[in-house]
This record gives C-alpha cells, structure tokens and sequence, in this order.
C-alpha cells in the first residue's frame, strides 16, 4: 500500500455515493434557507441574540457537518499496477493498493453491518475496510496478511476486470 506516484491505465472506475443527489440538494437549500433566516433576523433584531438566533447557530453546524457526510463518496479504480481507492472528503489523495503487495483479490458476498459495524473507512484487527453499501465487496489479501475490504455496487463488472487480469 503507497501513496499515489505514479498511474497505470484506469481499466475500470466506480464511484459510489451515499445518498442520491436529491437529499444532498436538499441539506444544501436547507442550509441557505437558514442562513438567510439567521441574517433576516440579526437585522430585524438590531444584531441582538434571541432564543431563535441562537437555535439557528446551532443548526447551521451541524447542517454543515450534515452536508459533508452526503458529499462523501467512494472512488474505486482498478488500474493496470494496482487498486486505487479515495474517499473524498475524508482522504486527499489516492491509497494503492499494488499488484507486487497483493497476495489474493476476489469479488464475494459481504454483510456490512455484520463485518464493520457501519459505514465510510473502517478499521478492525488485521483489516480495513472502505464502506458505502450494497451486498458485493472486493476482498484484498496482501502479502504482509493484512486484509482490505472495498465494497461495490458492480460486482460482475470487477469480477470480469479481476479475471481478465490473471494475476490470481
């Protein structure tokens, strides 16, 4: 596993969401509607703090965090040299996942509830995982015995890729 440096040819890419762009729009005008609202107000009140000034302060916080968590989402490429996987907003830059570190790859069955106990990257012993949903996972045993989990939503498209490769 390295830093992203240098890129082989994308072979397949899959970007997976958390929500539909309908609930992010949403939590989006939500917020405007309450900045507005905060502004509205603080004019109206010549810049004195009320109870309700001070309810939409806290809303917008937590709308912003809200927000963030919708505009998650997981971007898995299977590339000629390796595995990469981002999960932006939480992680910068590409993981890799090289072919010379891997020791196995195969698409299976996953229960994610049942094997991370939620969603977004996920730790456990000896594992790691990069959790959005569905039923269908990417398994990554490397080399040093560690295992990474990567869910996706094109299951006999990886699977095709995976087998075109011959690598294992």
């Amino acid at each position: 596993m390295a830093k992203e440096d240098t890129e082989g040819a994308i072979l397949l890419e899959e970007v997976q969401q958390f929500t539909k762009a309908s609930a992010r729009d949403f939590v989006k005008i939500l917020m405007g509607i309450v900045f507005l609202a905060l502004l509205v107000s603080l004019l109206y009140q010549r810049g004195r703090l009320t109870d309700y000034n001070k309810l939409l302060i806290v809303l917008l916080p937590i709308l912003l965090v809200v927000n963030i968590i919708l505009a998650s989402r997981l971007i898995t490429q299977i590339r000629s040299d390796g595995i990469y996987v981002r999960f932006p907003p939480w992680q910068p830059g590409f993981v890799i996942f090289s072919w010379t570190d891997i020791a196995e790859v195969y698409v299976r069955e996953y229960g994610g509830m049942k094997e991370f106990m939620g969603w977004g990257i996920r730790y456990a012993p000896r594992m790691m995982g990069y959790i959005v949903a569905g039923t269908s996972c990417i398994e990554i045993t490397l080399k040093n015995g560690g295992t990474v989990i990567i869910t996706t939503q094109r299951r006999e498209e990886v699977k095709a890729v995976l087998d075109s490769l011959q690598r294992f």
